[in-house]
């Protein structure tokens, strides 16, 4: 009986409620982003999560035993419930002046990035089969994550202690006072909150340390999902750091990079369901080195030019040199590409 209600749990029909559910969730916290007039650039960061839960969805609705599909979608559910949480607390104590109910359950739950940051380090940790390093690293995974767990709810705890506070006074950003400006004992907390972030940057340098000499004995395909890993982890990586370090009241300038560099947060589980799912598994090498190529002819291409005129005003007669690129008797680059090499393998 035990087996068959496991087997309930991560079907794909649960899977597909809980994409369902995270999709939901990301939409109202993208009204709630709206409402609250929110920057470009965390309107964009909750529009990456769209992508991520639909990555998730797939991975598990296809893999369901694989818990890395299910630790993206709860990871999805994190973030937007933080988004969300984020931008009500905003509508309701700078717009509305408190009066919106549920403001204080919007506060408890704006800690829920950190357990979203804690899924994300399980999935890279669990790459690509669901199942921890062998060895000496598995007890240090193992441990690592459950302290992870451990913060996210310490998190949780502190935040929801901070908005059954009476009196509460919430700045214009939607943080607690208490939090925003601590005193007393919670200075204290202050420290354990910034030492169990660095813990977690700890853990992906940990991880990142295992996947050296493991990418160094791969081959074939298991080094194709390892390159789509680290390209969309170095990606994920920059575009957090980025992220973390725009101020509570940031400039122009820093919108405008926060805006570009939003979209970057899917980059990370876009290319862990595609090395998980063994999908369109091409050489992501030969792929960068050709849309950097067909960008550079496009630009030329598309350039603006105009013909050199005499001083009289009209065109002049110049011995124009054809580039290469428009030569008829070049016509090899704009031959069709050939197919890749790499067969349909399938999702087995």
């Amino acid at each position: 009986m035990e087996g068959k209600a496991g087997h309930r749990l991560v079907s794909s029909r649960s899977a597909l409620a809980l994409g369902a559910l995270a999709f939901v969730l990301t939409v109202v916290a993208l009204v709630l982003a709206a409402s609250a007039r929110q920057s470009a650039g965390e309107l964009i960061q909750t529009m990456a999560l769209v992508p991520t839960a639909a990555v998730g969805t797939l991975v598990a609705v296809r893999r369901p035993g694989n818990p890395l599909g299910w630790l993206l979608v709860g990871a999805v559910l994190f973030f937007a419930l933080n988004r969300g949480a984020v931008a009500y607390s905003v509508l309701d104590y700078r717009h509305h002046h408190g009066t919106l109910p549920f403001g204080r359950v919007a506060l408890a739950l704006q800690p829920g990035w950190a357990a979203g940051l804690v899924m994300i380090a399980g999935c890279l940790w669990l790459f690509p089969d669901g199942h921890l390093p062998r060895g000496r690293w598995r007890r240090i995974g193992g441990a690592l994550f459950g302290a992870g767990l451990a913060y996210a709810a310490l998190m949780f705890a502190a935040w929801a202690t901070a908005a059954l506070a009476d009196p509460l006074r919430v700045g214009v950003d939607g943080t607690p006072a208490v939090l925003e400006h601590p005193v007393g004992a919670w200075v204290i907390w202050l420290a354990v909150e910034n030492i169990g972030f660095l813990g977690l940057l700890l853990s992906w340098l940990v991880w990142l340390a295992v996947q050296v000499p493991k990418y160094r004995r791969s081959h074939g395909e298991r080094r194709l999902q390892l390159k789509w890993l680290y390209s969309g982890a170095a990606v994920f990586v920059v575009c957090l750091t980025v992220s973390v370090q725009e101020p509570n009241y940031p400039s122009a300038g820093w919108r405008i990079l926060s805006a570009v560099v939003a979209p970057g947060a899917a980059a990370l589980p876009v290319a862990l369901g595609i090395a998980i799912m063994k999908f369109r598994l091409y050489e992501i090498d030969r792929i960068i080195s050709r849309t950097l190529s067909y960008a550079l002819v496009t630009g030329l291409v598309a350039r603006p030019s105009s013909p050199p005129t005499s001083p009289s005003g009209s065109p002049a007669l110049v011995n124009h040199k054809i580039p290469p690129f428009i030569d008829p008797e070049r016509a090899w680059l704009s031959a069709p590409v050939p197919p890749a090499r790499h067969a349909w393998r399938g999702y087995g």
